[in-house]
């Protein structure tokens, strides 16, 4: 269904969808779209959203970011990277290091002709609480990137955290960088608490909630992905 945010709210709450796909013209921006699902009272409680999807396009995917950011932007909202044209592109190492950087927690599939296991597309879990964070190696840095200016950094402790200061630290993010904060997801080990703390949010609007219990070798991990 490509369609405008109004519309797209209109008909979803109008019908009754078993399941509800939203095509986004090729320079959307999906931060709106995604806000409007967690915002609208209606929407919230007939729609799970489940996740982002974006197409790459393997020769000129390059091109595109480096014009426009909000080609960067769209892989840095996504669960899943499809990867097309890569049978006429040629090698896509580089491409896929790039995507890796400006978002650590989406895998990225290739796709020839459109073939690929539809399973992969659905029940991502992208907006659920869950343990499952990000799969890449942690790292934990603020050097610039040179070539993108939408970047992914994950963060990950051995140490519990105190809860007033994730609060602090949360409050101050939200008041000074909510519109460059694009996805985030973590899971904490909080000082005194038997279980994991699970949130996950898209700039201004988060939610959080109690995991299970922490395992053997507990951790706190963060992934985020943000704007420059």
């Amino acid at each position: 269904m490509p369609c405008s945010t109004c519309s797209t709210a209109a008909i979803a709450v109008r019908f009754a969808f078993d399941r509800l796909v939203i095509e986004c013209t090729g320079m959307a921006d999906p931060g709106p779209i995604i806000q409007t699902f967690f915002s609208h009272e209606i929407l919230c409680e007939r729609y799970l959203l489940d996740g982002v999807i974006a197409l790459v396009d393997a020769v000129h995917a390059d091109q595109q970011m480096n014009q426009f950011t909000i080609a960067q932007s769209q892989v840095g909202y996504a669960d899943r990277i499809l990867l097309t044209k890569t049978d006429v592109a040629g090698s896509s190492e580089a491409l896929c290091e790039r995507l890796a950087r400006i978002n650590a927690r989406a895998p990225i599939y290739a796709v020839t002709h459109g073939d690929i296991d539809l399973s992969q597309l659905f029940n991502t879990g992208g907006f659920m609480l869950e343990e499952r964070v990000v799969s890449a190696k942690p790292r934990f840095h603020f050097i610039a990137d040179q070539q993108n200016d939408v970047s992914s950094i994950v963060v990950e402790l051995d140490c519990p955290v105190d809860i007033s200061e994730v609060s602090r630290v949360m409050e101050n993010l939200l008041l000074s960088f909510a519109e460059q904060l694009m996805r985030y997801k973590g899971m904490l080990w909080i000082d005194g608490e038997p279980n994991r703390l699970l949130f996950q949010g898209v700039q201004r609007l988060y939610s959080a909630d109690w995991g299970p219990p922490l395992g053997r070798r507990p951790a706190a991990q963060h992934a985020g992905v943000y704007r420059h």
